[in-house]
């Protein structure tokens, strides 16, 4: 069960690549299972939260 944004940030991070053409070709139940649990991620992250692990930006801390 995710809780934190720091745990729904390391799915989208983990799975994205989860998403690609080539997965959807050869395990389609992957891609399935990959695509729900990171909508579900981005539905629970406010919009930057999600775009840094999606674009693998570093995280910086506020000044």
């Amino acid at each position: 069960m995710l809780t934190t944004p720091e745990e729904y940030a390391g799915v989208v991070s983990a799975l994205k690549d989860c998403l690609s053409d080539e997965v959807y070709e050869n395990n389609f139940d992957l891609f399935k299972a990959s695509y729900k649990l990171i909508c579900n991620c981005a539905e629970n992250l406010p919009y930057p939260e999600f775009y840094q692990p999606w674009h693998n930006l570093p995280t910086t801390p506020h000044p």
